[in-house]
């Protein structure tokens, strides 16, 4: 607003306030999913907040269709700065969320403005210690804050608070973390490699081949496609956490076997193309295979040799 008889600018009351949600640990981060994971295994078609999370038109599902999209925890913050951006957004302050990942990257994402839909379940206090005084802990609880009919979850435990939902899963072309699989995506969206920073990765819509998984049954990291043929271990779950490729998923969750990829992938040669009719195309040759005409095969064709 400009100020009458000057070239001033008065200040207004709608500029944002950030508050900043940090990086899961590793081990945090898996067992809670490991949790979501379990429960959707026990009830595979029933209403899960996770579900409903991970849908932007929260809409209450039945049967077979809440077979649908999962948003898993993502990130953390203090139960305090919670509590203080729970006050500001029940004042219809404009509150916004900054995140850090990988190479650098940073998004931010607006948590509430005026009109902005605040639920909160209390949960039951922790009591202290038994020797001393031993005050009790401060009570935990669960808010839900949907704006623009999108959700961001708090899931606070007394100290610290785990947040999900879909306003913290990202677009095409937005940064994620490839430790994460593609949990920090939107639905449909692959976390790929940056080329030219191999420890960050972008959302994206394009891949080069079927998406990867973990078989923890055999300990191999398969690729989601109809059958049990070369590397497919049929098509992956909702709650499975999704790789771009073989070598994200077997470094993050398979390092331990040796062997190396020759023992993570169920048959290595296979995706290097060993043998295969590359005539049309030569790029399913890979490693140290080449897309070559073989006397083996005996024809006109070219295969991976």
């Amino acid at each position: 607003m400009r100020i009458v008889g000057t070239s001033d600018v008065m200040g207004t009351q709608s500029s944002a306030e950030t508050f900043e949600a940090l990086e899961m640990d590793t081990e945090t981060r898996r067992a809670r999913r490991a949790m979501v994971v379990e429960s959707l295994q026990a009830d595979p078609f029933g209403e899960h907040v996770h579900r409903r999370l991970a849908n932007n038109k929260n809409k209450p599902c039945t049967g077979k269709k809440c077979d649908s999209d999962i948003a898993f925890d993502v990130n953390r913050m203090k139960q305090k700065d919670v509590e203080d951006l729970k006050s500001k957004c029940e004042q219809g302050r404009v509150v916004n969320i900054k995140r850090s990942f990988p190479g650098d990257s940073k998004d931010s994402k607006n948590l509430c403005r005026s009109g902005t839909s605040i639920v909160v379940k209390e949960l039951k206090s922790v009591k202290g210690p038994k020797k001393g005084k031993g005050k009790n802990k401060p009570k935990g609880f669960v808010m839900t804050v949907r704006s623009g009919g999108i959700e961001t979850n708090f899931d606070c435990d007394g100290n610290d608070c785990l947040l999900s939902g879909s306003n913290l899963l990202n677009a095409h072309g937005e940064p994620c973390n490839l430790n994460h699989g593609s949990d920090d995506c939107e639905s449909g969206l692959v976390c790929i490699q940056n080329k030219n920073d191999k420890t960050s990765g972008t959302c994206s819509s394009f891949w080069d081949d079927e998406v990867w998984y973990v078989d923890w049954d055999n300990h191999k990291c398969v690729q989601s496609c109809e059958g049990y043929e070369g590397n497919c271990g049929g098509v992956a779950g909702k709650w499975d956490e999704i790789f771009a490729t073989h070598t994200l998923c077997c470094d993050t969750h398979l390092s331990y076997l040796e062997g190396g990829y020759n023992q993570c992938v169920p048959d290595f040669d296979f995706y290097l193309g060993r043998g295969r009719d590359c005539t049309d195309n030569a790029a399913m040759c890979k490693g140290r295979y080449q897309c070559k005409k073989s006397a083996v095969n005996g024809s006109d064709r070219m295969y991976c040799v």
